[in-house]
């Protein structure tokens, strides 16, 4: 990442952090509130652990604040040490502190174009901060086990097919191929000097893989041949024409819970968040407008 990059990356994370910092309502600006109801300083009753890093015109800035912008970075810039990272966000911080207040002393933030725009932003951000606390509450381990020994289950019903492949331009290279190979040519060899594709380098070796993992035609047909067996008739597919053998079959075997965690943990996350929304919007009222008449009028029934 170049240090423009890097300053421009610094520069959003730390204008988020600043919105919530200085937003009237905010933590800090409730606390200035109350301190100010009491008599007490500011930040007197502030939790320990969590320092003030600067005053901007009577506001505090903590370290929550700068860790939380810094949340929001790349995750390269993430790994920057502290002592390299923090004084560039602080800067930013402050800056954006100072605009963010000037902004309101000119009365931008009751222009209601800026009050929808900033109530969007206020309920995304909401929107994640539940949505993740949410998953990982029922991300458990159990969960996550569950969703193991369903896939192994889906694996073993699935078999596997290692097949070579030649892949030429026309169907009749293809067919003078398959004449070829029925009267003894060598599969390997003539993929080494007629194919095309990525694979005759390696005698046209594909590997074993599952039904779906290639394109249709030459999934179906692979699939449909006996182990050992040559494609009688050559397969059309969008990248050209195949010449097919098939080196084995077997049946599928699930991969280690380690080899697929990352998956099982996004896939596991995905439905948490999808049953979640599926929830809300069963138990809500929603309507649908277009030109500002509710497409329900058509005829659909009103809740």
């Amino acid at each position: 990442m170049t240090m423009r990059g890097f300053f421009a990356a610094v520069l959003t994370a730390a204008s988020v952090a600043a919105a919530v910092v200085s937003a009237p309502g905010s933590a800090a600006a409730a606390d200035k509130g109350k301190a100010a109801e009491t008599g007490k300083a500011a930040g007197k009753d502030k939790p320990a652990g969590d320092p003030v890093f600067a005053v901007v015109n009577g506001e505090e800035i903590r370290q929550s604040t700068l860790d939380d912008a810094r949340a929001l970075l790349p995750e390269e810039l993430q790994a920057v040490p502290a002592g390299t990272l923090y004084p560039a966000l602080l800067n930013q911080i402050i800056n954006s502190v100072l605009i963010a207040k000037e902004a309101r002393r000119q009365g931008l933030d009751k222009d209601k174009a800026m009050q929808r725009r900033l109530q969007r932003i206020n309920d995304q951000i909401l929107e994640r901060a539940f949505l993740v606390e949410y998953i990982e509450k029922r991300l458990t381990e159990k969960a996550l086990q569950e969703s193991y020994q369903k896939l192994i289950a889906e694996t073993e019903k699935q078999s596997e097919v290692h097949a070579r492949h030649i892949l030429v331009k026309t169907e009749q290279e293809a067919k003078d191929l398959i004449a070829e190979l029925g009267k003894g040519g060598d599969f390997i060899a003539l993929a080494k000097k007629h194919s095309t594709g990525p694979s005759g380098a390696n005698g046209g070796d594909l590997g074993f893989f599952r039904a779906g993992q290639m394109v249709p035609a030459f999934s179906e047909a692979a699939f449909a041949m006996e182990k050992g067996a040559v494609s009688k008739t050559p397969v059309k597919s969008q990248f050209g024409w195949h010449v097919i053998k098939v080196e084995d079959r077997r049946a599928a075997k699930a991969p280690a819970v380690d080899e697929v965690r990352e998956k099982l943990v996004s896939d596991l996350s995905n439905k948490i968040g999808n049953d979640l929304i599926e929830s809300l919007r069963a138990k809500a009222t929603i309507k649908i407008l277009k030109s500002g008449e509710s497409v329900m009028d058509s005829g659909a029934e009103k809740k």
